[in-house]
């Protein structure tokens, strides 16, 4: 997804759809704003949010970064228990939940593909 601006490319986001049981996942892999802006970036967010058909979307993003902030400005919340992952459900009563702990079986090629 591109953010397009007078002068040329503002901003990038680079995603894809994954099946996740009987819901579909936005894999949010990079999200990169001319300059780090974080108005570019919480944009970018919200394209990627209506473009996509899923039902909730994941990152994992360096911390004190400028797309980690955008995310947790932009509705994603930290998994507990030091988990590397941040979901942001794009729907209601999602079964199950992706914001709770209990839902994810996660190996290391998991965080990878992120």
């Amino acid at each position: 997804m591109a953010l397009r601006g007078d002068g040329g490319l503002d901003g990038l986001a680079l995603f894809r759809l994954v099946p996740r049981a009987a819901t579909w996942a936005v894999a949010l892999c990079e999200l990169l704003a001319a300059g780090d802006d974080p108005r570019r970036l919480r944009e970018l967010l919200g394209r990627v949010r209506t473009a996509a058909p899923a039902d909730f979307a994941v990152c994992h993003f360096p911390p004190a970064s400028p797309a980690r902030r955008a995310a947790q400005r932009g509705g994603f919340v930290r998994l507990p228990r030091g988990q590397r992952l941040m979901v942001n459900p794009l729907h209601d009563d999602l079964a199950p939940d992706p914001t709770v702990t209990a839902s994810w079986a996660l190996s290391y090629g998991d965080l990878e593909l992120l």
